[in-house]
């Protein structure tokens, strides 16, 4: 059921001010614009030039079409403008969970507030209309900052995976977080969405 709904001709899910919809080949340039050095210093993938974007959007949509990942845009309505991205990923039908991750905004709509709205339009949709008893997050053990946007959103920090992987010449640890669907109600009362 989560990928009937999730890989959907023309999915996409929005509010009055954010849209996320499927990325796709023709949002190289747009991603290309707002992508800097600084955001991919905590990601897995370093996404600084054409031919780097050309092979991650290739893979995005290679992703969607085997119903791995949905790779959407975030796109601001208001400036019709592309300003970052997120995904579903590690979808499990038969343990009802998936993974949100791979988040970035572009630096110019850091600290506004966005990243925490997009979470709510994706916990929303896969806690209220697809009844998923899990959502996952990983981040990286350096990377403090999306440590605490996850605790701020009521995200349970569940483990450590020590020196998990290997970039740029050293062994990272990698940070496990969780929502479960028990937790969804109080954590929407609370407002930090």
């Amino acid at each position: 059921m989560i990928k009937s709904k999730i890989f959907t001709d023309g999915f996409c899910l929005e509010t009055d001010e954010i849209k996320l919809r499927p990325s796709k080949m023709e949002d190289l340039e747009a991603f290309l614009s707002i992508s800097s050095p600084p955001i991919w210093t905590h990601m897995s993938q370093d996404l600084e030039n054409p031919s780097d974007w050309e092979k991650f959007l290739s893979q995005t949509i290679s992703d969607r079409e085997n119903q791995i990942k949905q790779e959407f845009a975030i796109i601001l309505k208001e400036e019709d403008r592309i300003i970052g991205a997120t995904s579903i990923s590690q979808i499990s039908e038969v343990d009802n969970k998936v993974e949100i991750g791979l988040t970035w905004i572009s630096e110019k709509y850091q600290g506004k507030g966005i990243n925490q709205k997009v979470k709510g339009i994706l916990l929303t949709f896969l806690f209220e209309e697809l009844k998923i008893n899990k959502v996952e997050f990983r981040t990286r053990g350096d990377n403090l900052k999306s440590q605490r946007a996850l605790n701020k959103i009521g995200a349970t920090k569940e483990g450590v995976l020590r020196k998990l992987i290997f970039r740029n010449g050293k062994y990272i640890d990698v940070v496990y977080f969780g929502i479960l669907a028990s937790e969804w109600k109080n954590i929407k009362r609370r407002g930090a969405l």
